[in-house]
């Protein structure tokens, strides 16, 4: 007698222990389904500032190669921000006129403002894997072939179908890698200018 009643009890205790997951399973009655969704629309793509004016300052007439430099400590940046998702790409174009003097009567030669060295940094980070827009090692602002005719030169560029150039970036040449230079006989005892242009371009994808 004492046996079965040691044997009820165990029962009753492992049956205590027992998972009421396993004593009372649920039963699925029927299940249904809603859906989240969002429609994004087309970002936009926008230059936000360009680099401040280039002041060479007063350069002396020489009988060799000058070469002018801006501030070392200054930078001068291009901001562009691309917020359309990564189907187009974009090119950013700068072009200017040969360098002319205050009276109209002589002009540089081209080729003469160079920028070297560009850095890019992003400005608003995010989730998506933003890779830099390409830039440049050299470019020639008053850029000329080979007939002498002043023609766009490319700064930077993002390809189309990629993640390259999204979001926010600034784009910086440091006030040393930006140099004047003017060779022997080229400058009158004048002062130069040009007004320089910088443009943004949308790049569809290649079809």
């Amino acid at each position: 007698m004492k046996k079965k009643i040691s044997v009820l009890l165990l029962g009753l205790i492992f049956g205590l222990a027992l998972p009421t997951s396993v004593l009372f399973a649920d039963t699925v009655v029927s299940t249904t389904t809603t859906t989240a969704s969002a429609t994004f629309s087309l970002g936009t793509l926008t230059m936000n500032y360009v680099p401040a004016n280039f002041t060479f300052g007063t350069l002396p007439v020489a009988i060799s190669t000058v070469t002018a430099t801006l501030g070392a400590e200054d930078s001068y940046d291009l901001g562009v921000t691309d917020s359309r998702g990564g189907t187009n790409g974009y090119n950013v174009t700068v072009k200017a006129g040969k360098m002319k003097s205050m009276d109209a009567q002589h002009t540089l030669g081209g080729n003469n403002i160079k920028l070297i060295n560009g850095s890019t940094q992003l400005v608003t980070p995010g989730s998506v894997e933003a890779t830099a827009p390409y830039v440049q090692p050299i470019i020639y602002v008053d850029f000329v072939d080979g007939s002498g005719v002043s023609v766009p030169s490319v700064v930077q560029d993002a390809q189309a179908n990629t993640n390259q150039g999204l979001l926010e970036w600034k784009t910086s040449w440091t006030g040393n890698s930006i140099s004047l230079i003017v060779l022997p006989g080229e400058a009158k005892a004048q002062t130069y200018s040009t007004s320089i242009i910088w443009t943004l371009n949308d790049v569809p994808p290649a079809l």
